[in-house]
């Protein structure tokens, strides 16, 4: 005796989201499986003294035909998170970690000497500060960086520019001094 409404609701297809073993750290995704343009945020989690390497996250899949596809993955909101669009198609996740090496800045006298980052993997920029006590001024060639190569330990001068100089992160740990 009136009007009926019928709804009918489809449980959506599910895909797998597979995270490959990873060494020196591990990423952990929102969802084991999740439907088609679904967003999944993937957590990396680095090993100490260990870094995620900068674009290594990667999503893949084989389509229908077994080609290999790749999903953009965009940086998350909050440090190591990452999301991607849920393709209608299994997923394996991977990623890369690498060595994270120490930056110290050695204490000066009449001055300061800052370092950003204080940790880095090979080949990050970090950036010097120098900053001069009243009345002293940086010795010329006095701003260094060392490191050990080998045995062999390596020195590298570094120019000021407006009172910071940065260098490549080399694959060692790094001491920064000035006089």
């Amino acid at each position: 005796d009136g009007d009926v409404t019928i709804s009918v609701t489809k449980d959506a297809k599910t895909y797998a989201v597979n995270v490959a073993p990873l060494t020196n750290g591990e990423i952990t995704a929102s969802a084991k499986e999740a439907a088609e343009k679904e967003t999944v945020t993937l957590t990396a989690k680095p090993a100490t003294g260990y870094a995620l390497k900068a674009g290594s996250v990667k999503v893949t899949y084989k389509d229908a035909d077994n080609t290999d596809k790749t999903v953009e993955v965009k940086a998350g909101t909050e440090a190591n998170t990452y999301t991607f669009a849920m393709p209608a198609y299994p997923v394996n996740v991977s990623a890369e970690f690498v060595k994270e090496y120490k930056v110290t800045a050695a204490p000066a006298e009449n001055g300061t000497v800052t370092v950003d980052p204080t940790a880095a993997v090979e080949g990050t920029d970090v950036t010097v500060t120098v900053k001069a006590a009243d009345n002293y001024q940086l010795k010329a060639d006095s701003l260094t960086y060392s490191y050990k190569s080998g045995e062999d330990t390596k020195t590298e001068k570094l120019t000021l520019t407006d009172g910071k100089a940065t260098f490549k992160m080399p694959a060692a740990d790094v001491t920064v001094s000035a006089v």
